[in-house]
C-alpha cells in the first residue's frame, strides 16, 4: 500500500538477475509486503545506517581531538562544527538559567544583569544572543567561528563575559565544545 509521502517520487529502473528478483519477491511475501515496498524499506534502512555511521564518526573525531588537547598533543584549535555549536548553545543556556535560578531572578532581570558584560556586541548581536539564551535558536558553527577567529583563539568573548558576570571560573572552551550538553550549573565550582 502506497503512503502519501510516495507522491512526487521518481522511478528507479535497475537490471538484476531473475534469481535475485525471485529471492527478493520471496522475502517481501514473507513480510507481507509488495516487492516495491520491501525494496524501498531496505534502501531506507541502508540510508539511516549510513547517517548513523557518519554521526558516530563525528563523535569519535571529537573524542580524539579532546584527548589530544588534554594530552597537550595538539593545540591548533579547529573551526567549530555543528555538534560543537549545539554544545556551546546548551552550555550558554545552562549558565544563563543557572545564574537566574541561583539569584532568583526572572529572565528580564537576568538579561539586564548580563547586558553590561556584553555591551561590546552590536545591537543585532545582542538580539541574537538573547534569541539563543532564550532557547529559540542554536548558535551556528559559522557564528562561533567568527567569534573565535575560526577557532584559532582559545577563548570566546561570550565565555569571558560569562566569567566576569558570574564571577566564577568556568570550564575551558575546549571542554565546552565537547561536553557542553552534559554540563550544568554550577559546573563543579565551589566559589558560588
Amino acid at each position: 500500500m502506497r503512503k502519501k509521502e510516495d507522491v512526487g517520487k521518481v522511478q528507479l529502473n535497475i537490471n538484476i538477475s531473475p534469481s535475485l528478483r525471485d529471492s527478493l519477491k520471496k522475502e517481501a511475501r514473507k513480510e507481507g509486503k509488495t516487492l516495491t515496498d520491501f525494496i524501498i524499506e531496505n534502501l531506507s534502512n541502508i540510508e539511516r545506517e549510513s547517517a548513523k555511521s557518519s554521526s558516530d564518526i563525528v563523535k569519535i573525531e571529537d573524542r580524539i581531538a579532546n584527548l589530544e588537547f588534554h594530552m597537550g598533543l595538539n593545540y591548533s584549535i579547529k573551526p567549530f562544527i555543528d555538534s560543537e555549536a549545539k554544545n556551546i548553545t546548551a552550555f550558554d543556556k545552562a549558565v544563563f538559567f543557572g545564574f537566574a535560578n541561583h539569584h532568583k531572578l526572572d529572565i528580564v532581570e537576568t538579561w539586564n544583569s548580563l547586558s553590561p558584560y556584553v555591551s561590546f556586541l552590536s545591537e543585532k548581536e545582542q538580539l541574537r544572543f538573547k534569541e539563543v539564551l532564550g532557547g529559540f535558536s542554536y548558535w551556528t558553527s559559522d557564528e562561533l567561528n567568527i567569534f573565535t577567529n575560526n577557532g584559532s583563539k582559545p577563548d570566546c568573548p561570550f565565555l569571558n563575559a560569562f566569567e566576569e558576570w558570574t564571577n566564577i571560573k568556568l570550564p575551558s572552551l575546549e571542554e565546552i565544545r565537547s561536553k557542553g550538553m552534559a554540563m550544568s550549573w554550577p559546573f563543579n565550582n565551589d566559589s558560588i
